[in-house]
């Protein structure tokens, strides 16, 4: 009997009203071996859109502490090979997880990104966010420099990375993820890219790109400069 590797799919969870829509699409995976692990990041509202899959997810509470403490909380929990990160207003297309594995299986990579679809905040889509196609590494090396490609929503890592290489950076609390691709590209993990759109992001109001983003601009700076001085210094 072939053995399938599990994939663990973490959702933080912060006062978001579209959360539920995204459990759905996680739960939803034609892949058959996931497990669904909420982190509800101290929320004070839609709490009761969890109750109805309290029995078919793994529900976690803490007291608010951002992003990145939601997800390494949930990475520190799951047990699967394999870690997706969904956040709580987006949404997986049903063949994600599936296609990933494959993917990364074939392949022998440590981390899989792909595009991604916008929609709006009822749910429409707009447009496909359409990435370069990434077929030499060196490509997103140097792309990481001065953007960030990825969206965390579209990634799926082994499990043992954050073992050997640390959890997402709560001090960066909204680039957190540049952040972790950036020292994961340093430190030699490998990287595939799926030329074709794998997720729903939601475009609304009240995310946080659209509500942060000197804030973001910030980060992003800072973490620009230590990684061109850490490249320097590789290379």
């Amino acid at each position: 009997m072939v053995m399938i590797p599990k994939v663990s799919i973490i959702i933080p969870f912060y006062n978001c009203a579209y959360v539920d829509q995204a459990i759905e699409s996680a739960l939803n995976q034609s892949y058959p071996s996931i497990e669904v692990i909420v982190v509800n990041d101290g929320s004070t509202m839609h709490l009761e859109k969890l109750e109805p899959y309290a029995d078919r997810i793994t529900i976690l509470h803490k007291v608010n502490g951002g992003t990145a403490t939601a997800l390494n909380w949930g990475m520190d929990t799951a047990s699967g090979t394999y870690t997706a990160w969904l956040s709580s207003d987006d949404l997986f297309l049903q063949e994600k997880i599936s296609l990933q594995v494959e993917y990364m299986e074939r392949n022998r990579i440590d981390l899989c990104f792909s595009d991604y679809l916008l929609i709006t905040d009822a749910g429409t889509e707009w447009m496909w966010s359409v990435n370069e196609s990434f077929e030499e590494i060196k490509g997103l090396k140097d792309v990481l420099s001065y953007r960030n490609p990825i969206n965390g929503s579209t990634m799926l890592m082994k499990r043992t990375i954050f073992r050997e290489a640390g959890f997402f950076e709560p001090k960066y609390r909204f680039t957190h993820d540049y952040d972790m691709w950036m020292r994961l590209m340093l430190k030699g993990y490998s990287f595939g890219y799926i030329h074709r759109p794998l997720i729903k992001y939601r475009t609304h109001p009240a995310s946080g790109s659209m509500n942060h983003q000197a804030d973001i601009r910030l980060e992003m700076n800072d973490l620009q400069v230590q990684y061109e001085e850490k490249r320097r210094y590789k290379d």
